[in-house]
C-alpha cells in the first residue's frame, strides 16, 4: 500500500519589496517553506525495482480540490525563478501568469487543442484495454522511433489540426493582450497581474467566446488555453526538479529511480536546431500527467520496456520506448474515438469512423513555438 509523506522545501530569498539599489542598507530576507503532499511506494518494472513517489494530481487543472496543490507548484516555481534572478524574463513571466490563468480557460477547448482527457472505463473495461494494449506492445516491442518521428508521430495523433491565418492573427492579438495587461502590473505583485490579465480574459470570453461564430477567434482561446495547461506543467517539471533533489537526498534513491522521476515527472526536452528553445517531444504535456504515462505502465511490455530505459544502455533502449509511448497514444486516441461514438450512437457510426480518419492525418500546429532537428537525442541518459 502506498504511504503519505509531506516534503518541505525552505527558500531563503530578499522579499519582493526589498531594497534593489546596488548598495541596500538593510536587505529585508524571508523563509518561505512549500509543503508538498507525495505518496509513495515500491514499484516493480519487470526485473527493476525502484522507489516511486508522486501527487495526487486529481482536479489539478481546476476546480476546488486541486487549487491548493496548484497553487503551491505555481508559487514554487515563482520563487525558484526570484531565486535564480530569471523572474523578470518575459518566458518566465508569461509561465507565471497563464499557469494562475489556468482555472478560468476554457478546459475543453484545451482539449480539443490536445488530447489529454482521461476515458471513462468500467474495472472489465481496464482489464480489457490493459489486454488490447499489451498485444499490439508485444507485436512492435523491436520496433524504434527517433525522437523527431515521436514528435511529429503524436502531433498527427493527439493534436489539433491546421488553422488558418485569421485565427493565427486572432491568437497572437489576444496573447499580447493579455501579457501586456499582466506584465505592466507584475512589477506591483503577481495578484494585481493576475487580476489585470484575468480582466482580459473575462471581457475575451465575453465579446467572443459566448456568441455566435467568430470561430477563428474561439479556436484561439482554445490554444490559449492549452497554453496556459503546458504553462502549468512547466511549472511542474521545475517543482520536480527541485524535489527530485530533495528526495534523492533524504531517501538514497537508486540510480534506476532517479532517472524514471527525470524522465516521467519532468518534461521530455531534447536539443533543437535552436540552441535557446529546446523540442518538447510531448507537446509542452509530461507523463506523469498524460493518460498514456498511465496506460503504459499497467502493461507487462510497458514496464519492460521502461525497465530497460533505466538500465546500463539507456540510448539504446530509449528508441524502443518511444515507439511503444506512440503505440499507446495511438491506442489512447482510438479510446477516447470509440467513447465518443457510444455517446453519439444516433450518427451512421461508418460515415463518422471515415470523417474521423480523414481527420486524423492532418497535421497539427506546434504551440510553443520551439524547433526541432530531424535527428535528436536521448534526454536524462
Amino acid at each position: 500500500m502506498p504511504t503519505k509523506t509531506v516534503e518541505k522545501i525552505v527558500i531563503l530569498e530578499l522579499q519582493p519589496d526589498a531594497p534593489t539599489g546596488p548598495e541596500p542598507k538593510q536587505p529585508m530576507l524571508q523563509l518561505q517553506t512549500f509543503s508538498f503532499e507525495l505518496y509513495h511506494k515500491t514499484t516493480r518494472l519487470s526485473e527493476t525495482v525502484i522507489d516511486q513517489f508522486w501527487m495526487d494530481t486529481r482536479s489539478l487543472y481546476g476546480g476546488r480540490d486541486g487549487a491548493r496543490r496548484r497553487e503551491t507548484i505555481v508559487e514554487f516555481f515563482r520563487a525558484l525563478c526570484r531565486l535564480g534572478g530569471t523572474n523578470h524574463e518575459p518566458e518566465v513571466q508569461e509561465s507565471y501568469l497563464m499557469a494562475k490563468l489556468l482555472p478560468i480557460t476554457r478546459r475543453n477547448g484545451a482539449g480539443r487543442t490536445f488530447q489529454d482527457a482521461i476515458p471513462k472505463r468500467s474495472p472489465r473495461g481496464g482489464v480489457q484495454e490493459r489486454a488490447m494494449l499489451e498485444k499490439l506492445l508485444v507485436e512492435s516491442a523491436s520496433q524504434e522511433m527517433t525522437p523527431a518521428q515521436f514528435h511529429r508521430f503524436t502531433e498527427k495523433v493527439l493534436g489539433c489540426p491546421d488553422w488558418g491565418p485569421k485565427t493565427g492573427a486572432a491568437y497572437d492579438d489576444f496573447h499580447s493582450q493579455l501579457m501586456d495587461a499582466g506584465r505592466s502590473a507584475m512589477n506591483t505583485s503577481g495578484r494585481d497581474a493576475l487580476e489585470a490579465a484575468g480582466t482580459v480574459w473575462a471581457d475575451l470570453t465575453r465579446s467572443v467566446g459566448r456568441r455566435r461564430g467568430c470561430e477563428d477567434e474561439k479556436i484561439a482561446l482554445d490554444l490559449l488555453s492549452y497554453e496556459c495547461r503546458a504553462a502549468l506543467h512547466r511549472c511542474y517539471s521545475a517543482a520536480w526538479g527541485v524535489l527530485l533533489g530533495h528526495l534523492e537526498k533524504k531517501y538514497g534513491l537508486s540510480r534506476e529511480s532517479s532517472r524514471f522521476h527525470r524522465m516521467w515527472n519532468l518534461e521530455l526536452q531534447v536539443p533543437s536546431n535552436d540552441r535557446n528553445r529546446p523540442c518538447h517531444l510531448l507537446h509542452g504535456h509530461i507523463l506523469a500527467l498524460h493518460p498514456i504515462g498511465g496506460l503504459l505502465i499497467r502493461t507487462e511490455t510497458g514496464k519492460k520496456l521502461l525497465a530497460d530505459y533505466l538500465g546500463e544502455d539507456a540510448r539504446r533502449a530509449f528508441p524502443r520506448l518511444l515507439h511503444a509511448l506512440g503505440v499507446t497514444a495511438d491506442f489512447y486516441r482510438e479510446s477516447l474515438e470509440t467513447e465518443r461514438l457510444g455517446r453519439r450512437s444516433d450518427l451512421d457510426v461508418t460515415t463518422l469512423q471515415l470523417d474521423e480518419q480523414g481527420q486524423r492525418h492532418r497535421t497539427g500546429r506546434r504551440l510553443l513555438k520551439a524547433g526541432f532537428a530531424a535527428e535528436l537525442t536521448c534526454p536524462h541518459a
